[in-house]
């Protein structure tokens, strides 16, 4: 029987649910003392806590997924655009009429000729409400992976965007499964964080390497995820968010990619 590449496309990355490995670009210069990488840590983690995300927010969001194939010469680019608030009430999540009603013309195009590309549909069938939540609310994650690191770096003297920063660099533990664990060989994590000069963080990325054997079937997995913060009252939150997921394996190399834009009301 032969495996659909499709299909072991998202196995590999349902398998490399670990972290990343090092810093992209030229090498870093030397690290502070000991004494400073504990002071910015807590420092961190004091303005963190300032956002617990209990003011409400609305704003559009834009997904845009991206998927290839090198291999079997297959792209999809999609795209949608939701409506999302956050408050007292909760979470919701709105799609205008005329989306909900793309979507389902070309659902039902699929269903006459299956070659017919579906990109409302698909970019909404990736788009999460935990991610959703994640981007709205960015200083909860962070602060719990500033708990969770096992070491940290600081460089006095960064950049982002061309803006002075200081740069926090954190080592976190591979996040697994029991069921994952059984298949992963190594895994790497590390997540940056750049600082301005009024302490807030500016954006962050993180790296998550794995590696592993599933069966007879090594695999490799790459995923690269950047935010640009920006803040209202309580709020954190994610102007821009992508994830970058490399796979190969069964000799093939997969490529997937979403970008989140959020614009608030």
């Amino acid at each position: 029987m032969t495996a659909n590449p499709r299909t072991v496309f998202w196995l590999l990355l349902g398998l490399a649910a670990a972290g990343p490995a090092g810093l992209p670009g030229a090498e870093a210069p030397p690290a502070e003392g000991g004494a400073m990488r504990i002071r910015e840590v807590a420092e961190l983690a004091a303005i963190l806590a300032r956002f617990p995300a209990t003011d409400p927010i609305q704003a559009s969001l834009e997904l845009q997924l991206s998927r290839q194939s090198m291999e079997e010469h297959w792209n999809d680019q999609s795209r949608a655009t939701v409506e999302v608030e956050d408050g007292p009430q909760g979470l919701r999540v709105g799609l205008p009429r005329s989306g909900s009603r793309q979507a389902l013309q070309e659902l039902r195009a699929q269903t006459l000729d299956p070659s017919k590309h579906m990109p409302t549909h698909n970019a909404l069938q990736a788009l999460t409400l935990n991610e959703v939540s994640g981007d709205l609310d960015c200083a909860a994650p962070l602060a719990q992976d500033l708990a969770l690191a096992h070491t940290a770096e600081v460089q006095a003297a960064a950049t982002y965007l061309g803006k002075p920063a200081r740069l926090v660099v954190l080592t976190l533990p591979p996040r697994l499964s029991a069921e994952a664990r059984k298949h992963i060989r190594n895994a790497e994590s590390r997540l940056s964080i750049w600082i301005g000069a009024d302490g807030l963080p500016l954006g962050a990325e993180k790296l998550e390497h794995t590696r592993g054997r599933f069966l007879v079937l090594f695999f490799e997995n790459l995923r690269k995820q950047t935010w640009t913060f920006g803040h209202k009252g309580n709020r954190l939150f994610a102007t821009r968010h992508e994830v970058a997921d490399t796979a190969s394996g069964m000799g093939q190399d997969f490529h997937n990619s979403t970008i989140t834009i959020l614009t608030l009301h």
